[in-house]
């Protein structure tokens, strides 16, 4: 299923909410638009404080608006499908929500498919209801999803202190099967540990052994070139933060997502044929330079 250019993520971004993307949002929405037909999960890894909640956000609002009618097609009759925001908490899950909320009220258009709103959940006109929700896999069971986001995956955890990474992706990987060439998996973090759920899964997807998988890595300055100069103060402050982040652990350096090298999960036979993306970036949920992003974007 090719898109047309009306359709596409860039169009929406562009045209229809009107913003400017950045140059780490240009290539995710590049690689989501040129590669719609193939990706079912991708695996970003990045830097803090570069936006990746915002375009995440356009990714939701997309999905819920302009291809509706075709997710409409694998349901019955007057049945709703999802975009599951989920995050570390309701509150954190909400800052994306609300930047979607944001984004479809910023053009008349868009802002007519609202027609239901609560503080967890949008209901569109087009069937989809977009909703926030932690990372409990009892929260998440039961629902069509169609598009599933899980910002800072890695630091998920249930209400005793383990991850709940591998627990959240049982809930909510399995329906999205149900939407064929339509369903995606967005998974967002800043590293934690060599190790775990969120490790594997990018290996996994650097390895290309998967079609519909892709690795991306999303260093926070190539993103956000205008946080260089605040990067550089606080180098200057505090000299700890200049020393590179190592692979796949958090580190002071990795506030500002200095670059460091994307796992090789492939043997030597198979490296000259690994396609791991390495995307700058948007995110982090830190409400001070993402509200700043979109309020730059929106204005």
């Amino acid at each position: 299923m090719r898109l047309k250019q009306r359709q596409t993520l860039r169009h929406f971004a562009t045209e229809l909410v009107g913003i400017t993307l950045q140059p780490g949002q240009e290539r995710l929405v590049s690689l989501i638009d040129s590669e719609f037909e193939e990706l079912r999960t991708i695996v970003i890894r990045k830097g803090r404080r570069s936006g990746m909640t915002a375009c995440a956000a356009l990714v939701a609002a997309w999905a819920g608006t302009v291809l509706a009618p075709k997710f409409r097609e694998y349901l019955l009759p007057g049945e709703e499908f999802a975009v599951t925001l989920v995050a570390t908490s309701r509150e954190q899950a909400g800052v994306a929500l609300g930047f979607v909320k944001r984004f479809l009220a910023s053009s008349p258009i868009l802002s007519e498919q609202v027609i239901g709103e609560t503080t967890d959940s949008l209901t569109l006109a087009g069937g989809c209801v977009i909703e926030a929700i932690p990372c409990s896999a009892r929260s998440s069971r039961g629902r069509a999803n169609g598009v599933v986001i899980l910002d800072e995956a890695a630091h998920f955890v249930d209400s005793v202190g383990n991850s709940s990474l591998a627990a959240v992706l049982d809930a909510l990987a399995p329906p999205l099967v149900q939407f064929g060439p339509l369903g995606l998996m967005l998974i967002i973090t800043t590293p934690l540990d060599a190790s775990g759920a969120f490790f594997e899964l990018e290996q996994q997807a650097a390895s290309r052994q998967f079609a519909d998988m892709a690795a991306l890595h999303l260093p926070t300055l190539e993103a956000m070139p205008g946080l260089a100069a605040e990067a550089e103060r606080e180098r200057t402050r505090n000299p700890r933060q200049s020393s590179p982040c190592s692979t796949g652990s958090r580190s002071e350096g990795e506030k500002f997502g200095e670059p460091h090298e994307a796992p090789n999960c492939s043997g030597p036979r198979q490296a000259s044929n690994q396609r791991t993306r390495q995307l700058e970036a948007p995110h982090q949920a830190e409400r001070d330079v993402e509200h700043g992003t979109l309020a730059q974007a929106t204005s």
